[in-house]
């Protein structure tokens, strides 16, 4: 077909495209911390239960110690934009240093324990969104406080570990929702408080970091239900305590920052673990030190939030992320094969620099040796003197549709009856924000008299990770 096949209507290559993606990789993905300017922003405070409602969007933050010798039971919930406080009818005993985990397959934050300035609680609240409700249950985690938990979605459980009651803790649990129930692993992290902890869902674990005990630890260590395996990266933040950790599901990494190690120094570096390493960031722009901070991953948003803690010198609000963002999304329509519709996605968190992003074309043709191009483009608005989307009915494809130039075709393997698309990308700051487009050709003789049809198309923005 001419108009897939000419190299007169437009380039093959482009200076702001193609060339970039053949270049060596030179610079690595940048990230940043960004204060915000909220109307409305909580007292400061620290030792607050924090947890991310990812069904509702919204970062929910109970109690934790303010200015004064008290613990606070107040209720807030940032949006993204600003912070409301909100005046449920039950309110749980203020608190500070308790722990809270979102369920998402019940939709509802969960927390526990916490210490009153007296004693340590240990009831179960949970919190919908609009009231607390108390439940009741037996058996139930004795109280404690500067405890560690994470809601594990593949098991569809709250998992809890360690903290302190009057002396340190070493005990497993898991809440289903229904009940809490004690788990005994033959081996474990030992005795400790102040650790941190997240659920990494790309790996289906729940990793705990840090604490003390005697001293402060510096081990990782991963639980996967049945045992708690230490693990052994080749590099790991200093030995800290009553530092923060969550999982961001936007690029698939635990992020650590601030905290408390040796000799009392208060930090505000930021950590991040993918499962083999940690890698330790240097952001341009840096909150001041702190620990005993909230700080949650908002993954709608692909950005992580921190906000006040201890030492209490402000109710500061900040977010914390790559300058650019990965994005990606399927659009418009594919025309139909002999087969269906061919279908173009993907379940990738990128596309990153340095990384590859990964696409599937299914509903293929059945012909076991069905021949697939990917055709990548950095346009959808024009290919030279064509105006993109562009009706291929004129070329024998009725209701076929080309979304975007044609600057780089390749041929995909395919392999049980889908193609699969791994695009490579440079590590180039040069790259970061680039827009880019796929859409895949399929050769298929009986679907029309050209003998070819398209998938839908996906555009994506390239991001840092």
């Amino acid at each position: 077909m001419v108009l897939l096949h000419s190299t007169s209507r437009g380039p093959t290559v482009t200076s702001a495209g193609i060339a970039l993606f053949i270049t060596a990789a030179s610079l690595a993905a940048q990230v940043n911390w960004v204060q915000r300017s909220p109307l409305t922003s909580p007292p400061a405070r620290f030792g607050a239960a924090f947890a991310q409602d990812s069904v509702r969007g919204h970062s929910v933050v109970f109690g934790g110690q303010q200015a004064v010798n008290a613990a606070s039971f107040d209720t807030w919930e940032w949006d993204g934009s600003d912070w409301t406080q909100m005046n449920p009818s039950n309110v749980p005993g203020g608190r500070r240093r308790p722990a809270m985990a979102f369920d998402s397959a019940r939709g509802v934050c969960v927390m526990f324990g916490g210490y009153s300035g007296s004693f340590d609680y240990a009831d179960t609240w949970e919190w919908d969104g609009s009231n607390w409700t108390q439940r009741l249950l037996t058996p139930s985690p004795g109280g404690r406080d500067t405890f560690g938990m994470a809601y594990d979605s593949g098991r569809g459980v709250i998992v809890m570990y360690g903290g302190s009651a009057g002396g340190y803790l070493n005990d497993t649990w898991e809440y289903d929702g229904t009940a809490w129930t004690q788990r005994f692993p033959i081996t474990g992290p030992g005795y400790r408080q102040g650790h941190g902890m997240a659920f990494d869902a790309a790996r289906g674990v729940v990793v705990l970091f840090g604490g003390v005990y005697s001293g402060n630890f510096n081990d990782t260590w991963e639980w996967d239900g049945t045992t708690w395996t230490l693990r052994s990266p080749a590099t790991s933040p200093a030995a800290r305590v009553n530092h923060a950790m969550a999982y961001d599901e936007a690029r698939g990494l635990i992020v650590l920052c601030g905290g408390v190690v040796g000799g009392g120094t208060i930090v505000g570096d930021v950590w991040e673990y993918d499962g083999t390493t940690w890698t330790q960031r240097t952001p341009a722009t840096v909150p001041p030190p702190r620990y005993q901070h909230v700080f949650v991953c908002q993954g709608a948003r692909k950005l992580c939030m921190t906000f006040s803690g201890s030492p209490i010198g402000g109710n500061d609000t900040w977010e914390y992320g790559p300058t650019d963002i990965a994005t990606w999304e399927t659009y418009g329509l594919g025309c139909a094969g002999s087969n269906g519709t061919p279908v173009l996605g993907s379940t990738d968190l990128g596309p990153f620099v340095g990384d590859v992003f990964t696409s599937t074309v299914g509903t293929l043709p059945t012909d076991p040796g069905v021949i697939v191009a990917g055709l990548l483009g950095f346009s959808d608005t024009s290919w030279g003197a064509i105006a993109l989307p562009a009706d291929l009915s004129p070329y024998d494809m009725p209701g076929c549709t080309l979304y975007n130039d044609v600057g780089w075709p390749m041929p995909l393997p395919v392999a049980g009856g889908v193609a699969t698309w791994d695009l490579p990308i440079p590590l180039m700051a040069s790259l970061l924000g680039l827009p880019c487009f796929e859409q895949a050709l399929i050769f298929d003789a009986p679907a029309n008299p050209a003998g070819m049809v398209l998938s839908n198309p996906l555009r994506a923005r390239i991001g840092g990770r």
